[in-house]
């Protein structure tokens, strides 16, 4: 593989995991790997190969952030990839998000806790405030866990359209209840490695349709520890 790194850029590894050992000391170091030539413009490597980037540790804790990036001919090769790799590494909790959908979550954030500085970004997160507004829901502010850090380590950061939950996150967020969560369950199973993998709707998230953003709005409403939320503002 290839590391990406600031100080050695493109550098050819011979050993991966004395690689990943190395960084596991420098607490909110990024990494990446890819075993293909990296695409800059579209941010994932060639044709038949993967890449893997992230970073160590979350304010001390031991969390690590990763993503893949791959080509997939479909969402069911995607989510396929999704579960192997969720079970190989024993995640905690991992989701796959359409990009719309992820572009809009970014923007409601980032407005939400005051970094918004772009027109666009500004108008992307007023779009979906209306769309809320319509169907009576409201979405939680949410922040970056190295700036607040999770209540656990089995914490989800966020909810996406398929979620990756494990043994240890489903404990803590109380998931799932034959009753309450029957909806969700109908579109949801068990992964081979015994981590649950959680989909919001048969068909990819589209903030559009009012019935996608109504259950994506339920479901934090359903988990209240589901999501790094921002610290509620208090008056004087």
């Amino acid at each position: 593989m290839t590391a990406q790194e600031a100080e050695k850029p493109d550098r050819h590894l011979t050993d991966r995991k004395e690689y990943l050992r190395g960084r596991l000391g420098r607490s909110g170091s990024p990494f990446g790997l890819t075993n293909g030539k990296p695409d800059l413009v579209r941010e994932y490597p060639d044709s038949g190969h993967v890449g893997a980037a992230g970073q160590f540790y979350e304010r001390g804790e031991m969390v690590y952030r990763f993503n893949i990036s791959f080509h997939a001919d479909g969402w069911a090769e995607c989510e396929q990839v999704f579960i192997s790799v969720g079970d190989a590494v024993e995640a905690y909790s991992g989701q796959v998000t359409p990009g719309a959908a992820t572009q809009a979550l970014r923007a409601f954030h980032s407005a939400g806790v005051g970094h918004a500085t772009s027109p666009d970004i500004v108008q992307e997160a007023a779009k979906l405030q209306a769309a809320l507004e319509s169907i009576r829901r409201q979405l939680p502010i949410l922040v970056e866990p190295t700036l607040a850090g999770r209540s656990h380590p089995a914490q989800p950061q966020d909810l996406g359209w398929i979620n990756y939950w494990s043994p240890q996150t489903c404990e803590y967020l109380g998931f799932p209840d034959a009753e309450r969560d029957r909806n969700l369950l109908a579109h949801s199973h068990r992964t081979p490695g015994g981590a649950w993998l959680v989909k919001l709707s048969s068909e990819p998230l589209d903030f559009a349709r009012p019935e996608h953003l109504g259950v994506f709005a339920d479901i934090y409403a359903r988990f209240p520890k589901l999501g790094v939320r921002a610290p509620e503002k208090r008056g004087p």
